[in-house]
């Protein structure tokens, strides 16, 4: 343990890499296992907002290797090549019992949780093939 008072570095996460890898990673999934989100929303507390199939083209073109990226948007990028649909992207964020995102009841049954584990909430929101991984993360070399 450091002297008290010491300040300890941090590694820092070079995300363009991290997505990269990421990216790779699910490319070499075999297709059984990728079909898991045929006809689902993507759903994640790292998205804000509901974007519809129709629509993830455009954000793709707006997103991909820029800051506001994410892994979310990866994988729609990937379902893309793989000829494999989507219903579109989504928040799992609720605020007082509320869910930030609009979305008629009947297509709540199609989500599936592709971000990491949390320690809240629902229990079956749990690590999955789709979500990033310890050993896709890619520092930055000091």
């Amino acid at each position: 343990m450091p002297p008290k008072g010491t300040k300890q570095n941090r590694r820092k996460i070079d995300n363009l890499q991290t997505l990269k890898a990421f990216e790779t990673r699910l490319k070499m999934l075999p297709d059984a296992e990728f079909n898991l989100i045929r006809d689902k929303w993507l759903c994640a507390y790292c998205i804000w907002d509901t974007v519809a199939d129709e629509d993830i083209d455009e954000e793709l073109e707006l997103r991909y290797e820029e800051d506001c990226d994410n892994h979310v948007w990866r994988i729609c990028k990937i379902a893309r090549e793989r000829s494999v649909p989507i219903r579109g992207v989504t928040s799992c964020r609720v605020v007082q019992g509320v869910r930030i995102t609009a979305m008629k009841n009947s297509e709540l049954e199609h989500l599936y949780y592709v971000g990491g584990n949390v320690g809240f909430g629902n229990a079956n929101r749990t690590n999955s093939v789709f979500c990033l991984l310890t050993h896709d993360k890619r520092y930055i070399k000091n």
